[in-house]
């Protein structure tokens, strides 16, 4: 009887181990769906102002989670601009969240951004002057018009695991005008891009 090798054996626990976060993720978006969506404070904000999600009511927010060096989100992001250009007047924002390891016994920050690679850098021994300074080259170097967040850990915790339930990225949260919580998607794909168009040109009407 043959049996399964260790590095083929190990794969399939990291799979299985995936599997289960995705389908425990898919069950916060489903409990969100409709309900308030959970306020958070921001340690920081570049390239605009944030004060929390209780102070944006009566205004349309698109909250998207990603990470700076990936282009499935620089797709989200690119594609945002148009929506945020078309519907600001409207009352509608757009809030970019980076992720990063908040579990990391030793907190890391962003470093640097290299526009030429499209590259985001870490550190362990960055300061919050280099992180802002990073963060303001993305935007920059994305013609970003929106601002970008950094959670603090404690903040990242409750976020991005125990609450929006963010492991895959990008993943976009849009919010209506009562602070509701009316559509999640996860991903970058054009029919993933069409629902969060449409319903945002639904509710910023």
């Amino acid at each position: 009887m043959k049996y399964p090798q260790r590095g083929s054996l190990l794969f399939l626990i990291l799979a299985l181990s995936l599997l289960g976060a995705a389908r425990a993720d898919e069950a916060k978006h489903e409990a969100l769906l409709g309900k308030p969506a959970p306020d958070f404070k921001a340690e920081y904000a570049v390239n605009g102002t944030f004060k929390g999600l209780a102070d944006l009511k009566g205004k349309v927010v698109l909250l998207v989670f990603g990470h700076l060096s990936k282009s499935p989100t620089w797709n989200v992001l690119s594609t945002a601009d148009g929506w945020y250009a078309r519907h600001k007047s409207d009352g509608f924002e757009v809030f970019v969240i980076p992720v990063y390891d908040y579990k990391a016994a030793e907190q890391w920050r962003w470093s640097r951004f290299e526009p030429t690679s499209g590259k985001a850098f870490k550190a362990k021994n960055a300061t919050r002057e280099q992180e802002e300074m990073a963060l303001k080259a993305f935007a920059t170097d994305r013609q970003l018009t929106y601002p970008l967040l950094r959670l603090a850990p404690e903040e990242a915790s409750k976020i991005f695991g125990d609450t929006y339930g963010v492991t895959s990225v990008p993943q976009s949260v849009l919010i209506d005008r009562k602070g509701i919580v009316r559509l999640i998607r996860v991903g970058d794909g054009d029919e993933k891009l069409r629902s969060l168009e449409m319903t945002i040109d639904k509710l910023a009407k």
